[in-house]
């Protein structure tokens, strides 16, 4: 895929059919991961809810999405291995909002609902309880932020990727290769 990519004249073309070909590899990716859930629900005799696991994998592939766009746009600006570690300290971010936990070290974060909202903010990454597993200890986080902006979070993700993307697009342009 990269080979037909570097044929392309147009930088912008070129910024926009790598993340194209991303998001295609995403696709791919749930599409695995639904196989993978299908089975075990078939192996163990499960009742299959579908409505969840589409929510599930809605909420998985947008979440891929804000952090590749994340990635994307660091990757673009600063060059080098800073894209990753942007992807990290996203993951780092959402596990703040939402758990109040620093992965790595396990410490607690003592964040008021205000201070996980404005995090939600910066990085919109969201977990969607499922319903048929929750147990009491779900409860600690029942209280999950939404966004200040907009309160739909899947909305307010679409709307954090295509700025991301937009702002991706005109760095890549006027960044010097």
């Amino acid at each position: 895929m990269d080979i037909i990519l570097v044929s392309v004249k147009d930088r912008k073309e070129y910024i926009i059919f790598t993340i194209l070909g991303n998001i295609v590899v995403l696709i791919l990716i749930q599409f695995v991961m639904l196989l993978n859930l299908l089975a075990i629900i078939l192996a163990l005799d499960l009742k299959l809810i579908w409505g969840e696991i589409l929510s599930l994998n809605i909420n998985s592939l947008l979440n891929m999405l804000v952090i590749l766009s994340i990635s994307t746009f660091f990757t673009i600006v600063f060059k080098g291995v800073i894209g990753v570690i942007s992807g990290f300290v996203s993951l780092i971010i959402f596990n703040i909002h939402t758990y109040l936990v620093i992965p790595f070290v396990n410490l607690s974060a003592n964040l008021n609902l205000s201070g996980r909202r404005i995090l939600m903010n910066i990085v919109p990454i969201y977990d969607i309880p499922v319903e048929s597993v929750v147990d009491m200890g779900y409860q600690i986080i029942s209280q999950i932020p939404e966004p200040y902006f907009i309160k739909n979070i899947i909305a307010y993700q679409i709307v954090f990727i295509i700025f991301m993307g937009i702002l991706s697009v005109i760095a890549f342009n006027k960044k010097d290769l």
